[in-house]
């Protein structure tokens, strides 16, 4: 499964420093996860550059973005049957003055990034903390933040239906001072930031969160009087970084639910009932092989017609989800099991079976959810206020997300 998502925000947000902080502190499997990011040689070289430089107290700051630039990454998950990479994620970091500038907003190169924004699977909006600070100390510059480099932004927002993620950068500067809840007030206090969230929260849109971030963390760096960062020497410890990253997937697949289950109820029941006749196999204990064959003939039998129907009723659905029919079927697979996981949540909330249940790439798949939603979940018990916006808010098709629906799988499937 391949996701795209476009960090946008303005120079000096910290996007660069920020994709690298990512990288980071996900490129090796920790105690409480299985799983870790891998990406290529040049890639790794670039990101370990980057925090390298941004951790040496003797070296600049790096410059900022001058060109969009791509950075793709396989979430690999180690287990006892092999490495299996289930999820690539595509961070598109554009730079700040295509928001911005209005030169580039007359130029048609830019116009083209601005399309292709609109077509995101989830989008990565980096509000940078300076501004944010300042608007919460009634400072001139905080004006400034809010009147035009958040409002580009927003516009972006009220134009897409994919989860959107707000992050705060440079938590470090405000931690002392404010809370996650005064920068939230604050942000929905501005008209055009309110207007965008509750335009979304008419339709099943896909979530909207605030999360607040730091690549270096504290104590790292003082802003001086003249508004520059100065390092003061001490380690640097990223904070949150990587909840955006892991608030993708558990996101998309809660909107791609909320989608299908608003406008084509039909599509996922038939994925249902075949999958339901699948774990009945494995209930009453016949082979594995069998159990492979039905699923193998679930995707040629049902491929194509779920390509023609989900395009021709749910073009804005159909944009994110791969070109490919059976990848296609793949990913209903998991939509479908997404909402009985949900369900059986309650009842169990480790993954005991873990990485000794991972035999192929739809099991490694399933297990990385797993664990992206209960990371989701903890930070979302602790800051309630982070989450702006919900699809599972009533009207979007997911009010019963937790509760077992007519024929859903049991959690021996899930």
């Amino acid at each position: 499964m391949k996701i795209n998502v476009h960090a946008v925000g303005p120079s000096g947000a910290g996007k660069t420093v920020f994709m690298s902080a990512i990288y980071r502190q996900l490129r090796f499997k920790g105690s409480d996860n299985g799983f870790y990011l891998k990406t290529d040689h040049a890639t790794s070289v670039h990101m370990n550059s980057v925090f390298n430089s941004v951790a040496n107290p003797e070296d600049e700051w790096p410059a900022g973005t001058k060109a969009p630039s791509e950075w793709e990454f396989s979430v690999t998950v180690p287990a006892p049957a092999g490495d299996f990479e289930p999820l690539r994620i595509k961070f598109i970091d554009y730079p700040g003055f295509t928001l911005t500038t209005p030169k580039a907003a007359e130029d048609e190169r830019y116009q083209k990034v601005i399309e292709q924004l609109k077509s995101a699977h989830a989008l990565l909006v980096l509000l940078d903390g300076v501004g944010v600070r300042a608007c919460l100390r009634g400072e001139r510059r905080g004006r400034r933040f809010l009147d035009f480099e958040l409002s580009s932004s927003l516009e972006l927002v009220q134009q897409t239906r994919c989860p959107v993620h707000f992050a705060i950068t440079k938590w470090d500067l405000l931690e002392d001072a404010h809370t996650l809840a005064e920068a939230r007030d604050l942000l929905l206090g501005d008209d055009s930031f309110r207007d965008a969230i509750s335009g979304r929260s008419d339709s099943a849109a896909g979530a909207i969160r605030l999360i607040p971030v730091s690549s270096v963390g504290r104590g790292f760096a003082a802003m001086q009087p003249d508004g520059q960062m100065q390092k003061l020497g001490n380690p640097a410890r990223p904070l949150n970084v990587e909840l955006p990253f892991i608030s993708v997937l558990p996101d998309f697949l809660t909107y791609a639910c909320a989608e299908l289950q608003a406008k084509d109820q039909g599509i996922l029941s038939r994925v249902e009932r075949y999958l339901h006749s699948i774990e009945l196999d494995q209930f009453v204990g016949r082979n594995s092989g069998r159990i492979a064959a039905a699923k193998e003939l679930t995707r040629r039998v049902m491929a194509a017609k779920l390509t023609k129907a989900v395009a021709a009723r749910n073009p804005l659905l159909a944009a994110f989800l791969p070109d490919d029919a059976t990848e296609l079927v793949d990913d209903l697979f998991l939509l479908v099991q997404q909402v009985s996981r949900r369900a059986a949540a309650a009842a169990e909330k480790h993954w005991a079976a873990g990485l000794a249940a991972v035999e192929d790439q739809q099991s490694a798949l399933r297990l990385v959810e797993t664990q992206f939603h209960e990371i989701l979940s903890r930070f979302e018990h602790q800051n309630p206020e982070s989450v702006l916006s919900d699809p599972r808010a009533a009207g979007s098709g997911l009010e019963d997300v937790g509760q077992p629906r007519p024929g859903a799988m049991s959690a021996a499937w899930a």
